[in-house]
């Protein structure tokens, strides 16, 4: 049997991050499309990493199985560095790359 090893958050590890938020807490079921479910899970990860000042991932056999952040009062944060593109996640939830890439119908001139 092998042992769970705690250890700070890595940049490596936010894909593996954003799985296990989806996991536990359940978004997964509730979100099916997967750039969705991404683009909601990377704005909230965006938040925790922005303010966080402690981070540790629970690592068993080589994956990240667990995570947990904190923030203390006072203290840097520490993982803005982290941090994913959230605009793009922002259009992703808003439709806005559909909307983008359509052309906008010609205005007949009147005489």
């Amino acid at each position: 049997m092998s042992d769970v090893i705690f250890r700070d958050v890595e940049a490596g590890d936010i894909p593996r991050i954003k799985k296990v938020i989806g996991e536990v807490w359940d978004w997964v079921s509730v979100i099916e499309d997967e750039e969705i479910l991404d683009a909601t899970i990377g704005l909230y990860l965006n938040q925790i990493l922005y303010e966080g000042t402690f981070g540790r991932v629970a690592v068993l056999d080589g994956k990240v199985v667990g995570v947990i952040f904190g923030y203390v009062d006072g203290q840097e944060p520490r993982y803005r560095m982290l941090l994913e593109d959230g605009t793009a996640h922002a259009f992703t939830l808003l439709g806005a790359p559909d909307v983008i890439h359509q052309v906008p119908p010609q205005v007949p001139h009147c005489a």
